[in-house]
């Protein structure tokens, strides 16, 4: 193992094409935003030995540090594509031959300091946690689970907490604590946040005199409840979908923000969902207190503008997704969305438009500053497709009894890559899509070109090349892609 500060040995090896793209001698290649920097790793095969190659590089792509670690002598065709985490804010990567089910995990710091060697760690045992608990949430050196099981009586969800056994080894945990739900009437529970201190979870009950939204705030250490506050009041049934949460260190204040329903409009129990061309959706702002106490509560009527058409007016519902939750200095408060409309009777939802809403704060209430939901036509244009099964930007569930869960789970070709506001407010977009059957990755920009928007292409990748889009910053990003010859590029493109 080499350890190269001034990287003069790896230096010998890279090509600098033009001050925007960087050229790597490896293959099987991968990268990792860590620390504020880009860790670009991969094999090369010399004459007498084989090596792993890591580059610490920095936003101009300016290599600033390297390690090379000998391997045993074999074809860089024996092992699998290296792929990489930054679990419990290391730098983890891992190394698999093809015949193999270990793998070797070489784990740095922020430092870049390789602070363990794991051999020969079992891959079916990899991030255990993470493959056996769709709700999972990491906080430092704890992770945080929602268990779900089911018998003949019901649905039984659990909390659990689990503390790393050791970052000398495999991230492998040990149990401190199991919080039991009530028995009865848990429909879902999601993770949003952990301190040293606290776990909330947002929890939805169906059925019984708790039907509707709750917050949950158990205690980080013993795992008890400390409060649970409900969404709703008192008779109350309208349906408060999940946004996104801020927690105020300071006051020990809670904030919940996202899009609500009323009972006419949604309904689990009844299994009815009629938001079919509504004039606006609503969102909702809550402030919560230490004592689990509603302190502020006010709805907003969002706007719906539908592009004019000398067409029928068509099927439209539309939701939001909270993207970004901020509470600025004069304590107005800032939400960005993405807007998913569909236009089929069914529960599948294409991403259409991200846009900015602002709260300003008047004496203790809010008022929404002008704006709306409606679709950008680029955006749709780009992702319209007559394949049934192109799941690119799409938000589905199966049924209305799981549909809270779309507003938080991953999806699984998201289409917005990046998203910002230029100086004349106008909005720019980065999109993908992935066309399975050709097996390309589509890189596209939309952006206004002399006050008319376009939609621009910036790459088409096949898949095989491994391409990954990194931001860098507000105004630049990278493109990495593995090309012949062993050649791992980065290319800085600015938006």
């Amino acid at each position: 193992m080499k350890k190269n500060n001034l990287i003069f040995t790896c230096l010998f090896f890279v090509k600098v094409l033009t001050a925007q793209t960087l050229d790597l001698p490896i293959s099987k290649a991968n990268s990792q935003l860590f620390a504020s920097s880009i860790f670009c790793f991969g094999l090369r095969t010399e004459v007498k030995k084989n090596t792993l190659c890591i580059y610490k590089i920095d936003s101009k792509l300016k290599l600033t540090d390297s390690l090379i670690i000998d391997l045993p002598k074999s074809s860089t065709d024996d092992y699998l594509q290296l792929y990489s985490d930054t679990l419990h804010n290391y730098l983890n990567i891992y190394l698999q031959k093809k015949d193999k089910k270990t793998v070797t995990i070489y784990r740095f710091d922020r430092k870049f300091k390789l602070i363990a060697t794991i051999e020969n760690a079992d891959v079916a045992r990899l991030n255990s946690i993470s493959n056996f608990e769709k709700e999972v949430l990491h906080f430092e050196n704890t992770v945080y689970t929602v268990k779900q099981t089911a018998d003949t009586t019901g649905n039984q969800f659990y909390v659990n907490k689990y503390k790393l056994k050791s970052e000398l080894k495999a991230f492998e945990y040990q149990n401190e604590w199991q919080f039991p739900f009530e028995r009865r009437y848990i429909n879902s529970a999601h993770l949003m946040f952990a301190n040293k201190a606290f776990v909330f979870l947002y929890v939805n009950v169906l059925g019984g005199n708790k039907t509707g939204q709750w917050l949950l705030k158990i205690n980080a250490q013993t795992g008890k409840l400390n409060k649970a506050s409900k969404l709703n009041d008192k008779g109350e049934m309208n349906f408060y979908q999940y946004g996104n949460f801020l927690f105020d260190t300071t006051s020990q204040t809670s904030h919940l923000i996202g899009q609500r329903f009323t009972e006419a409009q949604f309904n689990q129990t009844k299994n009815t969902i009629n938001i079919t061309n509504a004039t606006f959706a609503s969102a909702y702002y809550l402030q919560i207190d230490s004592a689990g106490e509603q302190i502020l509560k006010q709805d907003f009527k969002l706007p719906i503008v539908e592009p004019k058409t000398a067409n029928k007016k068509p099927i439209a519902n539309y939701l939001f997704r909270v993207t970004k939750f901020s509470i600025d200095n004069e304590n107005n408060v800032l939400f960005e969305t993405d807007i998913f409309k569909s236009t089929n009777a069914n529960l599948c939802y294409t991403y259409c438009n991200t846009n900015l809403f602002k709260l300003s704060s008047n004496n203790g209430q809010y008022v929404l500053e002008k704006n709306s939901i409606q679709t950008n036509p680029l955006v749709e244009t780009y992702l319209s497709s007559k394949d049934n099964l192109d799941m690119n930007g799409k938000l589905c569930a199966d049924s209305l009894i799981n549909f809270e869960t779309v507003y938080y789970k991953s999806q699984l070709f998201p289409s917005k890559v990046n998203f910002k506001w230029d100086e004349s407010k106008n909005p720019i977009y980065i999109v993908q899509k992935t066309d399975s059957k050709k097996g390309i990755l589509d890189y596209s920009l939309i952006a206004p070109v002399n006050k008319i928007y376009k939609l621009q292409k910036i790459e088409n990748i096949n898949k095989t090349e491994n391409p990954l889009i990194i931001g860098l910053s507000n105004t630049q990003y990278v493109i990495v892609r593995q090309l012949p010859a062993d050649t791992y590029q980065l290319k800085i493109y600015t938006w």
